[in-house]
């Protein structure tokens, strides 16, 4: 108490504008008074909500950590995400080639296969034409024995 009553008396004395002293003074006679403030031992406040001024400290001395670490953070997802982007790239070119192989694979296959098909015709035919040949030559032998 004996501090309001030494901050009124500064105030009373100073005479000057009562508007910027008078508010300052009367936030310092209230915080003594109502037992709050900086001036406070009360348990409660201690265990509420931390108080603005420490805080602001706190945010002062770590808040560029947390800002650091998600710097950090973003900047490894940034190159992760460079370094998939390259991988899919790469993937996605190996895709393309292996895609162009099997077509050319498949129009090699289809060749070979028409191919393997007019020879096994072909050797039908062949087969065909000699085993005629060859009775018309024991036809002749028997022909000629007669």
């Amino acid at each position: 108490m004996d501090m309001a009553m030494n901050v009124d008396n500064a105030d009373a004395n100073s005479g000057a504008s009562e508007s910027t002293s008078g508010t300052s003074c009367n936030k310092i006679q209230a915080s003594v008074e109502g037992g709050g403030g900086v001036f406070s031992h009360n348990k409660k406040s201690k265990t509420a909500e931390p108080e603005e001024d420490e805080m602001d400290l706190s945010n002062l001395l770590y808040g560029d950590v947390e800002e650091m670490t998600m710097d950090t953070n973003l900047k490894k997802l940034i190159k992760a995400y460079e370094k998939l982007k390259k991988k899919y790239k790469k993937l996605q070119e190996e895709k393309d080639e292996c895609e162009f192989q099997i077509v050319e694979l498949v129009k090699d296959n289809q060749t070979i296969e028409k191919n393997m098909g007019d020879m096994f015709y072909t050797c039908l035919n062949e087969l065909e034409r000699k085993d005629k040949m060859i009775a018309e030559l024991r036809k002749e032998i028997s022909n000629a024995k007669a």
